[in-house]
């Protein structure tokens, strides 16, 4: 089908507003604060099944690439800790005890059950320092070399079950707990910060069609940072699912149409087509009222 109509937009622009543009841009600066509730699956986690091996294994805490894995150890003393304290409350409660078995507490104690972890982002700010290179070449755009300045916080937490004592009792003087149970909470096992971390990222821009409008939605490609805990998190697919880049426009074809005489009264756009390849290229075809 013949093209009635066509809107385009250079390289030579994009060379121009990149060049214009004022250097660091920040393009995100963000804070938030761990959900105490938290349950999205979409945080890079490491299941109980993996930390059980983790505390099943030979750890050489001097070693600084076993860090989260010593830190698990610990977290691990603290549990056995607190259940051996529940064991004291219970031989002292004797039949006034309303709790977990003796059975439970050895199973909540075999260190084949573990823990989960969750790699979390509470701050992530960052500029580009520079102007990126952009070639475009119709429907998808690469956008590469873009040097980047970031500020992060990341965190790790772990969920383990904490003793919830409901009901004390007194017997000779002696007080202690008789009723009680355990809750799974998340608490804070390791946590770290960089600032002004220079650092490369590749993206693209993607072209659509919505209804009589052109939009471009940017994403990164590659976004990592080679850092303790901020290595375990892919930036980028962060960026994609907690930021919800909006698409922006590029091209509206109705105003394209409504300032030619005559055809803004009797055609309408009846289908658009991307092309392009060192331009981004919107082709119209237009049918009769």
């Amino acid at each position: 089908m013949a093209t009635d109509l066509y809107a385009a937009i250079e390289q030579s622009f994009i060379d121009k507003v990149i060049q214009d543009a004022s250097y660091p841009l920040t393009i995100i600066n963000t804070w938030q604060d761990f959900p105490r509730n938290f349950t999205d699956a979409a945080h890079p986690r490491i299941s109980e099944e993996e930390v059980g091996k983790i505390l099943r294994a030979n750890i050489d805490c001097s070693d600084d690439s076993n860090e989260i894995g010593c830190r698990v150890m610990q977290a691990n003393i603290v549990r056995v800790k607190e259940i051996n304290k529940v064991r004291e409350h219970k031989s002292h409660a004797k039949n006034s005890w309303k709790g977990p078995s003796d059975e439970e507490l050895n199973e909540m104690e075999a260190k084949t059950r573990g823990f989960e972890l969750a790699f979390f982002l509470q701050h992530l700010r960052i500029d580009v320092r520079n102007a990126p290179l952009i070639k475009l070449s119709g429907i998808s755009t690469a956008v590469k070399n873009v040097s980047l300045s970031v500020d992060a916080a990341a965190q790790v937490w772990i969920k383990y079950p904490h003793w919830v004592c409901t009901r004390d009792c007194n017997f000779g003087g002696l007080g202690f707990c008789c009723e009680g149970h355990f809750e799974d909470r998340w608490d804070l096992l390791q946590q770290t910060t960089i600032g002004d971390f220079y650092m490369g990222a590749d993206g693209h821009v993607n072209l659509e069609v919505r209804g009589q409008v052109v939009y471009g939605l940017a994403s990164f490609d590659k976004l990592f940072i080679d850092y303790p805990i901020l290595r375990e998190i892919n930036l980028a697919a962060y960026v994609i699912q907690f930021f919800k880049i909006d698409p922006f426009q590029i091209v509206d074809a109705r105003s394209l149409v409504a300032v030619i005489p005559y055809a803004n009264t009797r055609y309408q756009i009846s289908s658009i087509a991307l092309k392009g390849k060192g331009e981004i290229r919107a082709e119209l075809t237009l049918a009769k009222l």
